[in-house]
């Protein structure tokens, strides 16, 4: 039985200064192989195109999360296969709260912990076995929204 979605979010890695500096290294690279086309060996060739491949993937990269009356879905495209799936039966509680990527995680990503790609807010999971994990959004008002919407409907 399909349980119904109540958020849904995929972020991507869209901040302007990372693709400026990505377009920057990427130009940078690509003139002298156009300007000396005639002379350019293998190994400049092979480095643009690894740099091409990785800014590419970089583009394709999301977050994406799902919460419905079962739990909460995540997963990390271009890094995970498959969703990884937090049942509401192992979840204490959960908290919306400011943070900050780097001081506290050690960036945007996949990090020990946290899950992020852009912002400073997010969803702090907190397990009954202790742990817990971090997944930020850019849709606050609405996860709000789904997270009451599953209290309401298993208090405490």
């Amino acid at each position: 039985m399909n349980s119904k979605l109540l958020f849904y979010e995929k972020q991507q890695f869209r901040q302007w200064w990372l693709w400026l500096l990505l377009a920057v290294i990427n130009v940078v690279m690509v003139y002298p192989l156009i300007v000396n086309i005639a002379t350019v060996r293998m190994p400049a060739m092979a480095g643009e195109t690894i740099l091409m491949l990785v800014t590419f993937w970089l583009w394709r990269l999301a977050l994406v999360t799902k919460i419905d009356e079962k739990g909460i879905s995540v997963k990390f495209e271009g890094f995970h296969r498959d969703f990884k799936f937090y049942d509401w039966k192992n979840i204490d509680y959960c908290e919306i709260k400011k943070y900050n990527p780097i001081m506290d995680y050690g960036g945007w990503g996949i990090r020990i912990g946290a899950y992020n790609v852009s912002g400073n807010t997010g969803v702090l999971i907190y397990f009954k076995d202790g742990k817990k994990l971090m997944l930020g959004t850019n849709k606050e008002d609405e996860l709000f929204t789904a997270l009451n919407q599953i209290e309401s409907k298993n208090p405490s």
